[in-house]
């Protein structure tokens, strides 16, 4: 028996989170954005990332773009070549005529290792559940998704071993099945999932909510690649939780090739129940305006949303919904969450610099207040540690004079320097540069 969940579309940011509006396939006026990440979540850049209908490349942020593609279930793939070694990744997302998709995130691992999660999703009557939107979470804070086909049949393939993932089941009108596994590689596992009809739960809003802004330099095809990691980095420093999110690039920004990256990251505690099917995310452009709704995050597992349709010297607002699988049922969609402020920096841009002693400097009209210079004795990456930093006295001005440990004559040193505001929630980075001990 087969029950396909075909559900009008009350919004189409709320029909892309369920797995009851897609199959079908329509124009090709479609894009879809995301990044492609490594099994440490570091940014891949060059990857290669394709559908049916478009093929792109990634940034040096691991950004991508695919536009002209079709309306309806698309599948993603994201494939590099490493020292010879395949690394591939996989996902499923929802495309809407004339809209973008965002944050379709993909992580890839070694193609020869990837494991594999199938089964069938029936109803607790027994019918075989068409559509039913099938996550594989692995605390990357975005999670790999598939849907059912006809048959009630699910495949979620290139995951990756000896991780703990959280499969679940999610689709509206239904309570979630989910389950924690952790595969061995090469595996293929089977498990099917039984869905309960979905309670009636008074939602409660997310809490925890916080927000956190970056400005980043852009890089040109001159210079791909050179000081994203550096940046990252240092990012990761600042905020360890940057270490486990696939941090997705939601707009237009993501394929630009140079000029300034503007990002507010919007976190909240991790949910739990098996009646959310999302979160609903709302802005305002100033303190104390109204809230707006700005996205539907269709995944009931994330923590996290990354906002790139904001721009530089501004402040913002955000609050985040639950929103249950009942929707619209009364009770379906959480009050707003607490209001959360953020400001946005101006981009900060080194200048040479000087000898005798060695001053580091940089121009004004950043907006920061406290200036951290960060040193490498190689280039900096994931893996590699600073040599030596200021953090602990910050600079107040436009320059800083080093006092750290003697420096070998004609060596390499690498650089760059952070700008934040008074409590840090506000940070502007520059680019990374090199200088001759």
């Amino acid at each position: 028996m087969r029950k396909a969940l075909w559900i009008p579309v009350l919004a189409c940011v709320i029909c892309a989170g369920l797995g009851g509006c897609g199959g079908f396939s329509g124009p090709f006026t479609s894009s879809i954005t995301g990044t492609v990440l490594d099994i440490d979540n570091n940014p891949v850049r060059d990857a290669k990332v394709w559908t049916d209908d478009a093929l792109t490349f990634t940034s040096p942020t691991g950004a991508y773009v695919l536009e002209n593609v079709r309306a309806g279930e698309v599948r993603v793939q994201a494939e590099i070549f490493k020292n010879g070694v395949r690394y591939l990744g996989v996902n499923w997302t929802l495309d809407f005529e004339n809209e973008v998709t965002q944050s379709v995130n993909i992580i890839v691992g070694v193609a020869s290792e990837a494991a594999h999660v199938h089964g069938v999703v029936k109803d607790r009557e027994g019918f075989l559940l068409e559509n039913v939107s099938v996550y594989a979470y692995n605390g990357a804070g975005s999670s790999a998704r598939t849907f059912t086909n006809a048959d009630g049949v699910y495949l979620l393939s290139n995951l990756l071993p000896d991780y703990v993932y959280t499969i679940s089941a999610t689709a509206r009108t239904f309570r979630s099945d989910q389950e924690d596994v952790v595969l061995s590689a090469r595996e293929s596992r089977t498990l099917n999932f039984v869905l309960g009809n979905a309670g009636s739960p008074f939602m409660e809003p997310p809490t925890g909510v916080e927000a956190v802004s970056w400005v980043s330099p852009g890089f040109g095809l001159a210079g791909r690649g050179f000081g994203v990691d550096a940046i990252e980095y240092v990012k990761s420093q600042i905020d360890p939780r940057r270490e486990a999110m696939a941090t997705g690039e939601q707009n237009s920004q993501a394929h630009l090739p140079v000029g300034t990256l503007v990002e507010v990251d919007v976190f909240w505690d991790d949910p739990t129940s098996p009646d959310l099917l999302g979160f609903g995310i709302y802005r305002a452009n100033s303190a104390f305006g109204a809230l707006s709704f700005l996205d539907f995050l269709a995944d009931p597992l994330a923590g996290y949303y990354v906002d790139m349709s904001v721009g530089t010297a501004s402040t913002y607002s955000y609050a985040v919904t639950a929103i249950a699988t009942d929707y619209p049922a009364a009770g379906s969609e959480s009050e707003l969450s607490d209001r959360v402020v953020v400001d946005t920096l101006a981009p900060l841009t080194l200048l040479p610099p000087s000898f005798g002693p060695l001053t580091f400097r940089w121009q004004a009209g950043s907006l920061a207040s406290e200036y951290i210079v960060f040193l490498f004795e190689e280039f900096p990456g994931v893996g590699v540690d600073v040599f030596w930093s200021n953090e602990l006295d910050p600079a107040f001005g436009t320059s800083y004079v080093y006092n750290g440990p003697g420096l070998v004559p004609g060596k390499t040193y690498y650089y760059l320097v952070l700008g934040v505001n008074g409590d840090w929630s506000a940070r502007t980075i520059t680019a990374i540069d090199s200088f001759l001990g």
